[in-house]
């Protein structure tokens, strides 16, 4: 589908949106979800590219699907997540999500920030 919204001001020089903003085509974006019905599922999102007449340069429409600069979806994330409490390999892991064994390691170091180590 399309995602299109009105940005408020522009992420780089801060300007506000008074028609200084304009709409500067489209860009496909393609986001990995979890596997539904044992099948991958890859959403292809067209998101509005922008430009700022102020310093010339464009941005993409952001959504809450999807962090930005990322291709990975937060449902992908919060599954590998839960999947990580099971005693499985990171690669068993990655290959039911259709994600990389580095991914899920990188999920793993961020979320040991998030949980305090029982050494007992």
């Amino acid at each position: 589908g399309k995602l299109t919204y009105r940005p408020k001001a522009c992420p780089h020089c801060g300007v506000v949106n008074d028609h200084k903003i304009i709409n500067y085509g489209w860009r496909e974006t393609n986001v990995r979800f979890v596997q539904t019905l044992g099948n991958n599922v890859l959403l292809k999102l067209n998101r509005r590219n922008f430009k700022c007449k102020e310093c010339q340069r464009t941005f993409l429409a952001q959504t809450s699907l999807v962090p930005k600069h990322c291709s990975i979806s937060n449902p992908t994330r919060q599954e590998c997540l839960e999947r990580l409490a099971e005693p499985v390999s990171l690669k068993h892991i990655a290959n039911e999500l259709a994600t990389s064994a580095s991914f899920v390691a990188r999920m793993l170091m961020q979320s040991e920030t998030y949980f305090e180590p029982n050494w007992q």
